[in-house]
């Protein structure tokens, strides 16, 4: 049926490659602040900034 349809399979693809993405940038951006944090500080959720000295 639908299950091995290939509309289905492009579509969740992409999904899932998005949460992917996000949860990537979430994860990095929070090593980046957590290691270096006399040198970046986050600016949004899913990004960092250079600290203003």
């Amino acid at each position: 049926g639908t299950m091995f349809s290939l509309q289905y399979y492009i579509v969740d693809t992409i999904v899932l490659m998005i949460l992917g993405f996000v949860g990537y940038q979430y994860t990095r951006t929070n090593q980046m602040v957590t290691q270096y944090n006399w040198l970046y500080e986050r600016a949004s959720l899913l990004s960092w900034k250079h600290v203003k000295s």
